[in-house]
């Protein structure tokens, strides 16, 4: 009886199947943007906050995607804009529109 039961939850687990493209999304990345919004008056969260864009964007560079060059500031005023417009969307999604807007401005 053992082994039915492991092997029913062997079968089990094998037929859960993630998306092609699963991958976790850590820090402020999977809070919504009113969140970051609102952590703006916050000096650790705010510092916190805006280094992870940062990371986001160098790592976005590093994968092969191309940036247009401005500086910390210029991105995070953009995503200020961002979260201010979508606060319902999620900080990972406004860091990839930024991205997107960057390779933009390289075409």
């Amino acid at each position: 009886m053992k082994t039915i039961s492991t092997l029913l939850l062997t079968a089990a687990i094998a037929s859960i199947s993630l998306p092609v493209n699963a991958y976790g999304i850590y820090g402020i990345g999977n809070k919504p943007c009113s969140l970051w919004t609102s952590e703006r008056a916050n000096t650790v969260m705010d510092n916190e906050n805006i280094n992870w864009i940062l990371g986001f964007v160098t790592a976005s560079a590093r994968a092969g995607n191309r940036v247009y060059n401005l500086n910390a500031g210029q991105m995070i005023n953009w995503i200020d804009k961002y979260c201010t417009l979508n606060p319902e969307w999620f900080v990972y999604d406004s860091a990839g529109a930024l991205v997107g807007e960057m390779e933009k401005q390289l075409e």
